[in-house]
C-alpha cells in the first residue's frame, strides 16, 4: 500500500496518543518511535488529528493532479460522502469548484460504479471469464 500518512520522526515525542486513538491498532512502537503499519492502516486520519506535536503528515498529491490536468482532460469521481466535509455543498457546487481548478468534469462515484456493474454483467453473460467483485 502506498504511504498516505507518514511520521515525522523528529517531531514525535512518544506520547502514544496516535497509538491509543487508532481504531484498528495499525500503529506500533518500535525503535523508539511510533510507526504506521501501512498494510493495516484504514486511512481514517485519527492519528493526524490527535497528534499534539504535528508528527504526522498526509501525502500531497496536488502536484501530480496539476501535472495530469496540464496533459489533458481529467475527470473527478466524487463520493457522495463529500458533503460531510463541506456543509452546504452539492454536487453542482463541487463541480463548479473543481472545474475552476482545471478538471474537465465531475461525476458522482455511483455513476462510475453503475457503468462498471453493467460491464461486469456483460462479461458474465458472455461467459468470457469469471468475475469476482470486491465493493466497499
Amino acid at each position: 500500500m502506498a504511504e498516505y500518512l507518514k511520521l515525522k520522526k523528529s517531531n514525535c515525542v512518544n506520547c502514544y496518543k496516535c497509538i491509543r486513538h487508532c481504531p484498528v491498532k495499525s500503529i506500533k512502537y518500535s525503535t523508539g518511535q511510533a510507526q504506521i503499519v501501512s498494510d493495516e492502516c484504514i486511512l481514517c486520519g485519527q492519528c493526524f488529528v490527535v497528534c499534539p506535536q504535528n508528527a504526522k503528515e498526509i501525502r500531497n498529491d496536488v502536484p501530480s493532479a496539476i501535472e495530469l490536468i496540464k496533459r489533458g482532460p481529467v475527470y473527478a469521481s466524487v463520493a457522495p460522502s463529500f458533503v460531510a466535509n463541506y456543509p452546504g455543498a452539492t454536487i453542482s457546487t463541487m463541480e463548479k469548484a473543481l472545474k475552476q481548478l482545471g478538471f474537465a468534469g465531475v461525476e458522482e462515484t455511483a455513476i462510475g460504479a453503475a457503468i462498471v456493474k453493467k460491464e461486469y454483467e456483460r462479461i458474465i453473460a458472455e461467459g468470457k471469464q469469471e468475475v469476482i467483485i470486491s465493493t466497499c
